[in-house]
């Protein structure tokens, strides 16, 4: 190959990466980008993704030897995405597609039964196998799975919901504390062919934690692996887990149980934070309620921390000093809060060196207790959405969604689907640096798309059970939903190719 076609196709690799920055901004498709002076040229496509694959782990509180099991359900839904939520690619779309939920704790994964029409699926968990679901076809692009738990008995009291997302490399894990029965549980699944190996780094308020049984840990081809935090820090009161995979993915979630003697102080799951950054935002924190930030510095240097609290009316600063912390390189602190107002609120947390971040509430009730993980999120780049259960057996579940607006104002196009599969859509302006509330009630699902503005958009689910929440409260972030993949048909010639 001539040296003149080896530098056009340099050329062309770095045009590949703008390629993709324009491609994520808006729904365009044959771009066709010509190199100056390369002789070479480039086209680009956005086309409907085919095949989604999203596991959910199985039920958390099982599947570890030496200790005993307890039984829980967990109620899986996936909803693919409806053709308001997609935009103008949604003529698209091919004429058939599929959602199958797969069992992959034997050797051979095996479908298992699920209830599947209109374009959802919903199944129960009752064993800590995971479950893959599968979105095929017409029902790939924009799909979205969560499994949901509310369990009162005299050993587990409280609601937890997670998102049941693709893995990754890298996850930062938030959960758990110091008190007696206290148990956290990190849930590694692996839904590749070959096993991975994964490393957990333990953070706490003295720095890293020594921990040689975390590292090197193996997630079987199709399986799940269980870690117990509480055997290498039991006694860590603010644990931050730093997940790092070699040789392949994985979903890592951390459990968050409590047991206080006899009495159930409440459980939930908590899914990956945002990387780091010396800026990020918590959405979805439930209102009314106590609780606090637990904030990791994970540079070389000293963090000095600040954290406010958005509304619907705008951006507060906690009382006094109470919302800054200095925290020390490689540790974790806890800036508390106490009772929030009474809506749904988000929280921004800024540094001058890279954090990573997310916050805890609890509430408490005729002796019952329960808590919920928010996470920080990335702002919505794309389309980002959730599934869930109409409601659980024998409780209603109100449900909210938040969105949060930083920076400047933001315009979000808010795509629901009713309980019984009628789809409505409108425009929700959110102000900068301010939270727009809307309830689900009703619904089974929604989507998110930032449609206008300069403002960054986020956006979370609260959901309670009682009067504010005493039966159980959960919160997560909506995730982020593959629509669309990347094409790119490169041709390369020489200058004198005519």
């Amino acid at each position: 190959m001539r040296r003149s076609t080896l530098d056009a196709l340099a050329r062309v690799a770095v045009a590949v990466t703008v390629a993709g920055g324009l491609l994520a901004a808006a729904d365009r498709t044959n771009i066709r980008i010509d190199l100056a002076g390369s002789g070479a040229a480039t086209t680009a496509s956005r086309s409907l993704v085919t095949a989604v694959e999203l596991p959910c782990p199985g039920t958390e509180l099982g599947g570890v030897d030496g200790v005993e099991d307890l039984p829980t359900t967990a109620q899986v839904a996936a909803e693919a995405a409806p053709t308001q939520a997609l935009g103008g690619l949604a003529a698209r779309l091919p004429a058939a597609g599929s959602l199958i939920a797969r069992d992959l704790s034997g050797a051979t994964p095996r479908d298992v039964a699920a209830t599947s029409r209109e374009g959802r699926l919903t199944a129960t968990l009752t064993t800590p196998d995971p479950l893959l679901v599968l979105g095929g076809g017409a029902l790939a692009p924009g799909v979205v799975t969560s499994a949901e738990s509310l369990l009162d008995t005299d050993r587990v009291h409280g609601l937890m919901g997670l998102a049941c997302v693709p893995p990754s490399a890298e996850s930062w894990l938030f959960g758990g504390a110091a008190e007696p029965g206290h148990q956290e549980r990190v849930l590694l699944v692996n839904t590749g062919a070959n096993p991975v190996t994964v490393d957990l780094e333990i953070l706490g308020r003295s720095g890293p934690i020594e921990a040689p049984a975390a590292a090197g840990l193996v997630v079987p081809a199709g399986g799940r692996t269980t870690f117990l935090l509480d055997a290498v820090a039991g006694g860590e009161r603010a644990p931050v887990v730093h997940v790092r995979t070699r040789g392949g993915y994985v979903q890592a979630t951390l459990n968050d149980y409590w047991l206080d003697g006899t009495t159930p102080r409440g459980v939930d799951d908590v899914g990956g934070a945002a990387p780091p950054s010396v800026h990020q935002v918590i959405p979805a924190v439930p209102g009314g309620l106590r609780g606090s930030v637990r904030v990791t510095a994970v540079g070389e240097q000293d963090a000095l921390v600040q954290v406010r609290v958005i509304t619907a009316d705008g951006r507060v600063a906690l009382p006094a000093a109470a919302g800054v912390a200095q925290v020390p390189a490689g540790a974790v602190r806890e800036v508390a809060f106490s009772a929030l107002p009474g809506d749904a609120v988000a929280l921004d947390v800024t540094s001058d060196q890279p954090i990573v971040a997310a916050a805890s509430t609890v509430v408490s009730a005729n002796g019952v207790r329960d808590f919920a993980w928010s996470p920080s999120t990335r702002a919505i780049g794309g389309l980002a959405g959730t599934a869930y259960p109409v409601d659980s057996p024998g409780h209603r579940v109100r449900r909210t969604l938040s969105l949060t607006a930083t920076a400047a104002p933001a315009t979000a196009q808010v795509v629901l689907v009713g309980a019984s599969g009628v789809v409505t859509e409108r425009s929700v302006e959110v102000a900068g640096d301010s939270v727009v509330n809307i309830s689900l009630d009703g619904t089974r699902a929604v989507w998110v798309r930032r449609s206008g503005g300069r403002g960054e958009l986020r956006a979370g689910m609260v959901s309670a059970v009682g009067d504010r929440g005493r039966d159980g409260i959960a919160a997560r972030p909506l995730t982020t939903s593959r629509v669309a993949a990347h094409d790119l048909d490169v041709i390369a010639w020489d200058d004198q190719t005519p």
